[in-house]
């Protein structure tokens, strides 16, 4: 039985139920059957109506004021079928948009609403390790050197380090961070030009080494810490996991409702020819 619960089919099942659930306690009521020019404001819908305003302006409408709205929710209802009937909607991007929106929501709330078991976030996480794998980082300080020092600067720099010269007191001058703390090879290479980080793979924790050569000249680096990249536990990024779970499955369910859909319809497109045609002119 629990492998059986694991298997992604099982879970499109239960999408595809949980789906049609809400959709069917959240669409509003079909209008009755009747002729197309009757337009009724049941006492549902005035309900609604109170409840819209009540949320807007912190208190119910008056007598007057709700007569006045459900005589604007019959205008813009014969306004809506009027333009529908003309085909306004057709051709306009914002009303497409604003549809497809709202099918869209009606898949990613049935997800939202599903509650997998950590079994089944941490085979989503070993299966998508990529998406949740943290990159190494290293902590380190640098004297700057200059953009060509010679061997007798570097080799001045190192005796007094030596010695016991604060690194801070040593090097040329610059804006560059004299330290810096945990950081990604993306954030290293951003302060210091593209390929420090991965030159400073090499250099062993708790002593100066290199010349290492920056977008800026050379530096001699002391890495204090290091810590590998890798894939964390489920239990720190349990709720990362979960949204990137729910909106794969929203992804699959999405798709697998417009193959659907789609078998209702004959579609008829230029072919390849056609449309190398119709670019060219």
């Amino acid at each position: 039985m629990r492998k059986l619960l694991r298997e992604p089919i099982v879970h499109f099942v239960l999408i595809g139920v949980l789906l049609f659930v809400y959709f069917d306690l959240s669409a509003e009521p079909a209008p009755a059957a009747g002729p197309a020019d009757v337009v009724t404001v049941d006492r549902p819908e005035v309900s609604r109506i109170i409840d819209r305003y009540t949320e807007v302006w912190k208190r119910p409408p008056t007598e007057a004021e709700l007569e006045t709205l459900v005589t604007a929710a019959v205008r813009e209802e014969i306004m809506v079928r009027e333009a529908l009937a003309l085909g306004l909607d057709r051709g306009d991007a914002a009303i497409r948009n604003r549809l497809v929106q709202k099918m869209q929501f009606l898949t990613e709330s049935a997800t939202r609403s599903l509650d997998p078991s950590d079994e089944v976030l941490q085979d989503h996480l070993d299966a998508n390790a990529e998406r949740f794998a943290a990159p190494p980082v290293v902590a380190f300080e640098q004297i700057f050197l200059g953009p060509e020092p010679s061997e007798d600067e570097i080799a001045d720099v190192r005796a007094q380090l030596a010695a016991g010269v604060p690194p801070q007191e040593l090097g040329q001058r610059s804006l560059l961070p004299a330290a810096l703390p945990l950081a990604s090879p993306r954030q290293v290479d951003g302060a210091f030009g593209a390929g420090f980080a991965a030159a400073l793979a090499a250099a062993e924790p708790g002593a100066w080494s290199g010349p290492y050569r920056s977008g800026f000249g050379q530096h001699l680096v002391r890495v204090s810490e290091r810590r590998d990249g890798g894939v964390p536990a489920l239990a720190t990024v349990r709720d990362k996991v979960l949204f990137d779970w729910r909106r794969t499955q929203a992804e699959t369910l999405a798709e697998a409702q417009f193959d659907a859909l789609a078998e209702r319809y004959k579609v008829t497109v230029p072919d390849r020819e056609a449309l190398r045609e119709i670019l060219a002119q």
